[in-house]
Parts: structure tokens; C-alpha cells; sequence
């Protein structure tokens, strides 16, 4: 059964720009159990952006909402690559939503629903140039 093993803390970061995209720190390590097994640690330290929605939804869709751990690990996954498929981390992170959506509302509402089948169908189109980013 997939799982989140911790509640999320962060803390946002200095901007040096105000065009910059808004970067976050992870304050404390979680992980991320799959439906397969797998481990995925979230380290403290870790900086990422959460959901990198383009500014004319953002409204609609923040960087961080009820979707914002599994948007972490898939940035992730994104940065790290960890010897899995693009699409695999696409998977997870659809997965992962789910099981927030889930713990929120069982079943998953249509307008979680909605948001999550929205993510998953961006960062499948639209995710390359960030996953063609050289791991760190």
C-alpha cells in the first residue's frame, strides 16, 4: 500500500529576483513508500519549487496544495533521475496524488480527480526539458 511517512515541512527561500521562480527547503526528511515497494527518501535540505505551474494558472493550480508531497517527489525524481524512466517518476507522482486525494476523501472526489489527471497530463507532455536537465 502506498504511503507518505510524514507530515511536510518547509520553509520558503530568499528570492534573488523577483522574476525567479519561488524556490523551498525540506526542513525534515519523509519518504514515499510505492504500490511496488520502492523507497523514496525526500531528504531535509532538499530544494525544490513543488509544482512548476505556469503563471496564468496559477490561481487555479498553486505550487503548493493538497498535491504538494507528491509533487516533491516527483521533483525528485526529476532532479535525480535515480535510474528510473521519465515515466516512471510521471507515474509516481500521479500515484502519490491519489493517495493524498484519498486520505482526504475516499472515494477521490471528481475535482481532485480533475487536478490530478491535469498534472499527470503536463508533466507527460511538457516535462522534458526539466527531466533533460543534467542530474545532480
Amino acid at each position: 500500500m502506498s504511503s507518505f511517512t510524514k507530515q511536510l515541512k518547509y520553509r520558503k527561500l530568499k528570492k534573488n529576483h523577483f522574476w525567479h521562480r519561488q524556490m523551498y527547503e525540506i526542513l525534515e526528511q519523509f519518504e514515499y513508500i510505492t504500490g511496488e515497494g520502492d523507497i523514496i527518501e525526500i531528504e531535509t535540505g532538499f530544494i525544490l519549487d513543488f509544482a512548476s505551474t505556469p503563471w496564468w494558472i496559477r490561481w487555479r493550480y498553486p505550487a503548493i496544495g493538497w498535491y504538494a508531497k507528491a509533487v516533491a517527489v516527483h521533483d525528485k525524481g526529476y532532479r535525480d533521475h535515480d535510474s528510473k524512466l521519465r515515466l516512471w517518476w510521471d507515474d509516481i507522482m500521479k500515484e502519490g496524488m491519489e493517495v493524498l486525494a484519498r486520505q482526504a476523501a475516499d472515494p477521490i472526489s471528481k475535482e481532485m480527480q480533475k487536478t490530478i489527471d491535469t498534472f499527470y497530463w503536463f508533466v507527460t507532455k511538457f516535462g522534458g526539458r526539466a527531466w533533460n536537465r543534467k542530474p545532480k
